[in-house]
């Protein structure tokens, strides 16, 4: 059987831009509200170091120019999508760790962008915070929550020994940071997903691209494939080209920091004939109806030489301008599953289920 795994990185944008409230509150509870009308199940990846941030910022008396409380609501909802069915589990961008707010803006430490940038006992510690962090908020919601699984932000977990040795010690089950045939050696980003096994899923121990039958730990990664030119998305973004639209959610302003392009990135957008060419694309919670239903029909044509075959959507709420093709998709879905072919999963359960086998 497949099993859809809906996540969402729960997050602002990376150079500390955005308003919670906007970014972040408003388009997951229409996430949310999408889900529970189809019986479908949401898994938000919680950025902890900007939820220690805000708190540390509040107490500080340095978010006196809002009239709310972004960590108290950010905690808020995370506890009502527990309550609702859904899942939270761990995500963190360590740029966080050093913020500060200057003149009502957000200042974080580049330096500390990926997680392996971290001393090793630093790795350890917020693994450690951040799962204790997310059990001590949500076990109140519900009581048998257990954080179980990371994704590292900008799916930067490279190169990631210390990274898995940690959560190893902490005792998380699962990584979803990998996204199979991906890589970016662009600025901030950094990594390489070219060579990892054809499965969808696989046991690690000290790489993510490297399988190990006896590894802790498992690589539960985002769904990819290639998408031919007639697959894409194109009327969806003609159509919000017309109309003017932004693909941010209403009243969300922010910003991605800066990278460095190469050469060779440029040449291929200015390439046509590589534009015609398939091209490798996540899966992602904002596709189009029809997007996502290929990914899955993929899977489905797959799915018979496993046990079980995780399909694993991300997406992010600051760049959800409507939840539409994600609803479109899930009505569809629930009128094509007579067979029950497919189910909807959170990372807590689908771990579950493997840890059963």
């Amino acid at each position: 059987m497949v099993h859809l795994i809906l996540t969402a990185d729960y997050e602002i944008f990376g150079n500390g831009s955005g308003d919670v409230r906007c970014c972040l509150i408003s388009p997951t509870n229409r996430l949310l509200d999408v889900c529970d009308k189809y019986g479908a199940k949401l898994t938000l990846f919680f950025e902890v170091c900007e939820y220690w941030a805000f708190k540390r910022a509040k107490a500080e008396g340095k978010l006196n120019h809002l009239n709310y409380d972004p960590a108290a609501e950010m905690a808020h909802q995370a506890q009502e999508a527990v309550r609702r069915g859904h899942d939270v589990q761990l995500h963190f961008h360590p740029q966080w760790l050093n913020s500060r707010i200057e003149d009502g803006h957000w200042k974080v430490d580049f330096s500390r962008w990926r997680t392996s940038s971290l001393d090793e006992e630093d790795i350890v510690g917020i693994f450690r915070r951040g799962k204790q962090t997310l059990e001590d908020l949500l076990r109140s919601a519900d009581p048998p929550y257990r954080c179980v699984a990371f994704r590292a932000g900008a799916l930067s977990i490279q190169p990631e020994d210390n990274v898995l040795a940690a959560m190893r010690e902490v005792g998380l089950h699962a990584d979803s940071s990998v996204a199979p045939g991906f890589k970016s050696i662009d600025g901030l980003q950094s990594y390489d997903y070219c060579d990892v096994p054809d499965k969808p899923l696989w046991r690690v121990s000290h790489s993510v691209s490297e399988e190990d039958l006896g590894g802790a730990l498992w690589e539960i990664p985002i769904a990819t494939r290639y998408v031919r030119l007639w697959e894409r998305d194109l009327r969806t973004k003609l159509w919000g080209m017309m109309k003017r639209t932004s693909r941010f959610p209403e009243r969300c302003c922010g910003s991605f920091p800066k990278t460095t392009k190469s050469e060779k990135r440029l040449r291929e957008k200015l390439n046509i004939l590589g534009y015609l060419r398939p091209k490798l694309a996540m899966l992602d919670i904002s596709s189009s109806r029809r997007r996502i239903s290929i990914f899955l029909k993929s899977a489905l044509n797959r799915e018979a030489r496993y046990r079980v075959y995780p399909l694993v959507a991300m997406g992010h709420p600051k760049l959800l301008a409507d939840a539409s093709g994600l609803e479109r998709f899930l009505e569809w879905s629930k009128k094509q599953n007579t067979e029950e072919l497919f189910c909807f999963n959170t990372f807590q359960e689908f771990v579950a289920l493997l840890d059963n086998r």
